[in-house]
């Protein structure tokens, strides 16, 4: 038995740094996966909303063209009011609230296909996404025991696939039924971030 005693601690240790190192590696990919689909919702709106406007609502060229300007410039505005958001109720309230935001703008833009409702649910769009970027990457350089370079790494290298993926999954999915079907896969990404990343940045304390 004495023999035995002073392996204790040691096996101790190896198991709580195993537990550490599966929590660490847990918590980047869990990152990873909500940047994914954040960057899913905001690569589909950089091209499919145009698209939308001119074969679904029916706009004329110039104002089907404003599409995305109305996104982006939703997104230029989030950005500039997103720091100070994000002091006043914290980066849990703020992701949840901006996927809420971004949700509510997309279901607009689906169940009432007209020039007006639809720019203004493109703009909800990008206010709503802004800042889930920003407070996702900084979540990452947060994650005990990792680099901030490391966990940046991490979560942007898997996030910015989602870029690619994006247009690609919502003409697959419009391609075999309809546009507007498609793009309620952005809705569902939106309800997604909502339900799961509040919780996440809370287990990280960010």
């Amino acid at each position: 038995m004495p023999a035995v005693l002073p392996h204790v601690p040691h096996h101790e240790a190896h198991a709580k740094a195993s537990s550490s190192n599966r929590w660490r590696s847990t918590a980047l990919w869990a990152l990873g996966g909500v940047a994914l689909i954040a960057l899913i919702a905001e690569g589909a709106m950089y091209d499919w909303a145009t698209v939308y406007m001119r074969d679904v609502v029916l706009a004329t060229p110039a104002l089907s063209s404003a599409a995305y300007a109305a996104f982006t410039g939703g997104m230029a505005a989030g950005r500039f009011a997103g720091d100070f958001v994000r002091a006043r109720f914290g980066a849990p309230q703020l992701v949840f609230g901006s996927a809420a935001l971004a949700f509510v703008g997309m279901v607009m833009a689906l169940v009432l296909p007209n020039a007006f409702v639809t720019m203004t649910g493109l703009t909800l769009m990008g206010l709503g996404l802004a800042n889930m970027m920003p407070v996702l990457f900084a979540a990452a350089t947060h994650v005990k025991g990792v680099t901030a370079a490391e966990g940046l790494a991490q979560v942007a290298g898997l996030a910015y696939f989602g870029l690619l993926l994006g247009p690609v999954l919502i003409g697959g999915v419009a391609q075999v039924s309809t546009l507007p079907i498609g793009l309620s896969v952005v809705a569902a990404c939106c309800a997604l971030i909502a339900l799961v990343a509040p919780r996440i940045l809370r287990r990280l304390r960010i």
